[in-house]
């Protein structure tokens, strides 16, 4: 399901690469923890505090995706 969010403008993203499945990845890990645009950003809501420990599995997933068996 791709459930786009209309992001204000004080919102941030983080953008991945188009051809990475990290969006799906987080998606699917942690489908109420992050908002999402497309498959390729999750937003950041300014005023709306980050799930501590959903973050940082994330981004070190993402920091080691390469190294991942496939």
């Amino acid at each position: 399901m791709d459930r786009r969010v209309k992001r204000s403008s004080s919102d941030d993203a983080v953008l991945f690469h188009g051809q990475a499945v990290l969006v799906e990845f987080f998606r699917m890990l942690y489908p109420d923890d992050f908002e999402f645009e497309g498959r390729r950003a999750i937003v950041l809501t300014v005023g709306k505090p980050l799930p501590e420990a959903s973050s940082s599995h994330g981004i070190a997933r993402v920091l080691t995706y390469r190294l991942s068996p496939a």
